[in-house]
């Protein structure tokens, strides 16, 4: 046996032990209950708010990669590279983008790392400038951290100059 097969299977039995660990912590009667008191509408807009979230990220990737892949085979990529992201530890599903860009679409790793790194530039920038308006909107709560308002939202504008 090699040892590409004694990985899988080393790996089969770690996940099967951790679900076991899991599982026996939770009873069975809870999850169903659980999934019997889900609102189906509930369920339906998460659904299709996940799946626009994975289109605009799609259209992000494909406007980074100046439209060379279409964007349905760049959707697939996305969905998949989104997975491995919450499944993979300490974010190391980040790479997978990587190594199916270069794989399925034969683009260099330089190319998937600097996409990759330039949507999560914007998605800071997003971020940020949503904590600011937050910030800005419950001004009247800060109570005396209103005066250290001004100085953070300087000190984030120049993060996002540096940055852009």
């Amino acid at each position: 046996m090699d040892k590409k097969n004694q990985a899988l299977i080393a790996a089969a039995i770690v996940t099967a032990v951790l679900l076991y660990l899991l599982l026996s912590q939770i009873d069975p009667h809870d999850i169903i209950s659980t999934l019997k008191g889900i609102d189906a509408s509930y369920l339906a807009g998460g659904f299709i708010l996940y799946l626009l979230c994975n289109i605009f990220r799609a259209l992000r990737f494909h406007i980074l990669l100046d439209q060379e892949i279409k964007l349905f085979p760049l959707f697939n990529l996305v969905c998949i590279y989104n997975m491995m992201n919450n499944l993979a530890p300490m974010r190391t599903g980040e790479l997978s983008y990587i190594y199916m860009l270069k794989k399925l679409h034969n683009k260099n790793a330089i190319t998937g790392a600097s996409t990759l790194i330039l949507s999560r530039i914007f998605d800071f920038i997003a971020i940020g400038t949503l904590f600011l308006a937050s910030a800005w909107m419950i001004g009247d709560r800060l109570g005396g951290m209103k005066s250290t308002l001004i100085p953070i939202s300087l000190f984030m504008i120049f993060c996002f100059i540096l940055l852009l």
